[in-house]
């Protein structure tokens, strides 16, 4: 009985720590920073990751309504959270997934921790057009990930 009394108030307590850490965390609501629906709002969408990034980290939120997007770069304690409705759209110019001269995909993380992407709806990406083809095989570069470590 002592034995199941102690582990209930241990998996409170980690409940407990887990609602407060998220509660705790900042929210950054894309449209804040300037999205619009139904328009490309890379530049915003980034600001908005930015500003969570700056503050420590937190949920940047992607509310209701369909977002076009070129390249958005997640870094370490950011939560990209699309809310029921939501709908990230790529775009279909191959220039706005222009970085510092180089092409990436959609969504792209390096050398970061703690990102994820959560949430109720779509991420859709178009540009079939510009798919890479890796050796005879084609690769769907929707999400790059480097420096990725497994979970200890």
């Amino acid at each position: 009985m002592k034995s199941i009394y102690i582990k209930e108030i241990i998996c409170s307590l980690f409940i407990f720590n887990i609602i407060s850490s998220q509660s705790s965390a900042g929210t950054y609501n894309i449209l804040d920073y300037g999205a619009v629906k139904n328009e490309l709002s890379t530049a915003a969408i980034q600001r908005a990751v930015d500003a969570c990034y700056e503050a420590g980290g937190g949920i940047v939120i992607v509310p209701a309504g369909t977002y076009i997007t070129g390249t958005i770069i997640l870094k370490s304690n950011i939560n990209l959270y699309l809310e029921q409705g939501a709908e990230l759209v790529s775009s279909v110019n191959i220039e706005n997934f222009v970085v510092s001269s180089r092409r990436y995909g959609m969504i792209f993380c390096q050398d970061a921790s703690q990102v994820s992407i959560t949430g109720e709806d779509v991420i859709n990406v178009l540009g079939t057009q510009f798919y890479e083809v890796d050796q005879a095989i084609q690769t769907h570069r929707i999400v790059w990930i480097f420096s990725w470590k497994k979970r200890q």
